[in-house]
């Protein structure tokens, strides 16, 4: 669709008007002559549409044959604007540099995006591109793609994928991230089952190995609870896998220290904006540089122009300094708590997210203008886990 309207643009088109006569049968005509309409409308006896300028050409005979009255009421594309500005030689001139500029300049890379990777760094990624020699102003052609994804993956051990996609002046590199396992104990490897908590064990099922504490027993952090050694009734001993689950109830506690009278930076409503033309990996300023006094937030944002729906081999980066100055806030113990539960609702999403609490209760405490809030909260929890066995050989 995109492709069809640029052809409609440089070669040029009208928006007609018909009324009168047999505007039905002007429009079977007009098909069976294979000329193109579109975006026909009809409001009461007056039907509008549009055409290349060579069918409304050739649409005069069958209007007249039809009796409908045909009228221009629009002219678009390159062909009308030439025309109009065909004494104005050196903007024509221009234009004509324009585009040479612009066909000279598709042939570097202006925009390297990157998606798909969470845990690994945009800019680690964008460097090791960058040492590959994939950056903003490469010359296309000189670019062996294939070597730099292989080389990409060798340099970035945590990619197990990537493709590359060329548009234009942008090449987008999807990544896909290694799914590195987690550090376990081999299942042939012999094992104790140990406490990642303190706490009483309310229920335990053993699958493999020994027991060493019972429901009801109190176990430190690394105790071991199923041990990987069982004995025989000879009294012979044998290495095992040791595998149990044990939901023990553990006590977990979270401080949260609030600050009751603290400085913070407001916006004052000074804003001041920066643009920068950025080419072939420099910034040129558009603006007279000027020092800015006193404290500011900035903000970084880069566009690119687009002429026709296509992207310019250029960038514009902007940044805005929104200017801050510093205030005395107090908060009251009222609102001190209140943002200190907040916190400590956050970190039960997260430290204690599948976990089953079984009550919870707060202390708070103010001294030297601080207020310090703890959480204590009793839970139920799978506190197994594994130990290796290191034989000696």
């Amino acid at each position: 669709m995109f492709i069809i309207k640029i052809l409609r643009y440089l070669l040029g088109y009208v928006k007609f008007s018909c009324e009168g006569g047999f505007i039905e049968r002007f429009i079977n005509l007009t098909s069976r002559e294979g000329l193109n309409v579109w975006d026909t409308e009809k409001h009461g006896e007056v039907m509008t549409a549009c055409t290349p300028v060579k069918h409304y050409k050739k649409m005069r005979a069958i209007a007249k044959k039809t009796r409908v009255r045909l009228r221009v009421r629009e002219r678009h594309g390159l062909p009308f604007w030439l025309h109009r500005y065909r004494k104005r030689r050196g903007l024509l001139v221009g234009l004509l540099v324009f585009f040479v500029f612009l066909a000279f300049m598709s042939n570097f890379v202006w925009t390297v995006e990157v998606k798909g990777n969470v845990t690994i760094p945009q800019t680690v990624i964008v460097e090791t591109l960058e040492e590959l020699g994939l950056k903003s102003g490469s010359f296309k052609p000189s670019l062996d793609l294939d070597s730099i994804k292989d080389s990409l993956i060798l340099k970035v051990p945590k990619l197990s994928w990537v493709g590359m996609q060329t548009n234009g002046s942008k090449v987008t590199v999807n990544v896909k991230e290694r799914v590195m396992p987690p550090e376990m104990v081999p299942d042939d490897s012999p094992c104790n089952i140990i406490a990642s908590k303190t706490g009483q064990i309310r229920s335990m099922t053993v699958y493999d190995g020994q027991a060493v504490l019972k429901v009801g027993d109190t176990v430190a952090k690394g105790d071991i609870i199923v041990s990987g050694v069982v004995e025989d009734k000879q009294g012979k001993s044998t290495f095992k896998h040791a595998r149990a689950q044990v939901v023990a109830q553990t006590v977990n506690e979270y401080k949260v220290k609030l600050v009751m009278n603290e400085t913070v930076s407001k916006p004052t409503g000074k804003v001041v904006t920066r643009r920068y033309l950025r080419l072939f990996g420099e910034k040129l300023p558009l603006f007279i540089a000027t020092k800015l006094e006193g404290d500011y937030d900035v903000q970084v944002s880069e566009g690119r122009p687009k002429l026709l729906g296509l992207e310019l081999p250029f960038s514009i980066h902007t940044r805005v300094y929104t200017e801050m100055a510093r205030e005395e806030v107090s908060y009251t113990e009222e609102e001190a708590e209140a943002n200190a539960r907040k916190k400590l609702e956050n970190i039960e999403k997260t430290e204690l997210a599948n976990i089953k609490i079984l009550d919870k209760s707060f202390e708070k405490t103010e001294e030297n203008g601080e207020l310090l809030l703890k959480a204590t909260y009793l839970c139920e929890e799978d506190i197994a886990i594994h130990e290796q066995i290191f034989l000696n050989s």
